[in-house]
């Protein structure tokens, strides 16, 4: 989450043009710690945030998500630390700064999918990494092509988030039980 405003720190003067490329590194490394310590633990780290808004939302890392947890920060620190000598080579200093907002934002939100412990949050982190993977793509280019094959995957996305949720309200006896942590069975959260 620091990489925002590392982002635009470096948006704003060059001196800090190291900040999100430093800053990203070190939250996956966070994650790999976090998620290798739970992974054979059989307690979880449960994080309730009942005012954020609407709807309960709230994180829990079990053995599970730590799993994943671990295999997305693991794969993503090789990729990032590849990203830094292949992304000036390829993208102006602007596209950059977009590029490690953007994907630090993303990787974020697979974490917010994997760690999800309500169907608002699970559904508020897919549809957060549907924009931010399209934001991703955008970077690139605008062409027509482009655009097209865009909408494509957004429109495919969206009608996968609208099956997910059709199949908590359909496999839930109490849909309203599955938006709370508190109360909900563990079959439905």
């Amino acid at each position: 989450m620091a990489v925002i405003p590392a982002g635009w720190l470096a948006a704003r003067s060059r001196r800090f043009n190291w900040l999100p490329e430093t800053i990203l590194p070190l939250g996956l490394l966070l994650g790999i710690f976090a998620g290798g310590s739970l992974l054979g633990s059989e307690t979880s780290l449960t994080v309730d945030l009942p005012e954020i808004g609407p709807f309960a939302f709230a994180l829990e890392i079990d053995r599970l998500s730590a799993f994943f947890l671990l295999l997305i920060c693991g794969v993503a620190l090789p990729v990032i630390w590849y990203a830094r000598s292949y992304l000036p080579r390829h993208y102006n200093q602007v596209e950059i700064q977009r590029i490690w907002v953007l994907c630090s934002l993303f990787l974020l939100s697979m974490v917010l999918v994997v760690t999800a412990s309500t169907a608002f949050s699970f559904l508020m982190g897919w549809e957060l990494m549907t924009l931010l993977s399209a934001g991703l793509i955008l970077v690139d280019g605008t062409s027509s092509e482009r655009l097209h094959n865009l909408f494509i995957y957004l429109l495919m996305m969206h009608v996968g988030a609208a099956a997910v949720a059709a199949s908590f309200f359909h496999f839930c006896q109490f849909p309203a039980i599955c938006l709370s942590p508190r109360s909900a069975p563990r079959a439905c959260s």
